[in-house]
């Protein structure tokens, strides 16, 4: 049960509003960082308090489509593609944004151990016609950048936002959705973040996610 107990109403008063629209325009990569990263809290906030009218929202076609869009709206804005896909992830896995989320303790007293509603096969759906678009962003052959460490250069390094993508490809095999699956072996992404893990021999945060893609594989 929810705190307030006119919850589903407020939910279902914001839904019929034009909250969300206003919220996930901030995902735009025109936005300065500190409103992308606050619009996504918030939307990630909606997805791990499902199920609501603003949560059903959310995960409809229309706004999946809308926000994986601002994720490569521009390929130069890495902020607006981290915190655009951070919202896909915490729709895909909920629980999974929760642990990072400021307001974790709070959150893991309510509801951590309810049972998380399941991801669509619409939610992923609208998320697969543009995947091919934001992989190519795994490649590092045009990236000049060169990063100095105790242990050599990294040329270039790996980068937060090719690490965010790794984990949303992480998250979306563990959702075990098929269409997604076949999809991520033919455009070849499982084999590019296989080489990553060997270009990147020190990242153990991508190889974390390395790791739980090729036990999804299994």
């Amino acid at each position: 049960d929810h705190v307030y107990p006119n919850f589903l109403d407020v939910m279902q008063y914001l839904a019929d509003s034009d909250l969300l629209e206003m919220i996930v325009d901030k995902l735009n990569p025109s936005s300065p960082p500190e409103a992308q990263a606050n619009a996504a809290e918030t939307l990630c906030a909606i997805t791990r308090n499902a199920p609501s009218a603003l949560a059903t929202k959310l995960s409809s076609p229309d706004f999946v489509s809308r926000i994986f869009g601002h994720a490569i709206e521009d390929s130069h804005s890495k902020s607006g593609l981290v915190h655009s896909l951070t919202v896909c992830i915490s729709l895909l896995d909920p629980r999974r944004s929760a642990a990072s989320s400021p307001f974790f303790n709070s959150y893991r007293g309510q509801n951590m151990f309810e049972s998380p509603v399941p991801v669509t096969q619409e939610t992923i759906g609208a998320m697969l016609p543009k995947l091919g678009d934001m992989l190519m962003l795994l490649s590092v052959a045009s990236d000049s950048k060169v990063l100095p460490t105790t242990y050599g250069e990294l040329r270039p390094p790996l980068g937060k936002h090719r690490l965010k993508i790794v984990e949303f490809i992480a998250v979306m095999l563990k959702s075990g959705n098929e269409d997604a699956g076949k999809e991520l072996a033919s455009s070849g992404t499982i084999k590019r973040t296989l080489e990553l893990f060997f270009e990147y021999p020190f990242n153990n945060a991508l190889h974390h996610q390395v790791e739980s893609i090729i036990l999804s594989c299994l």
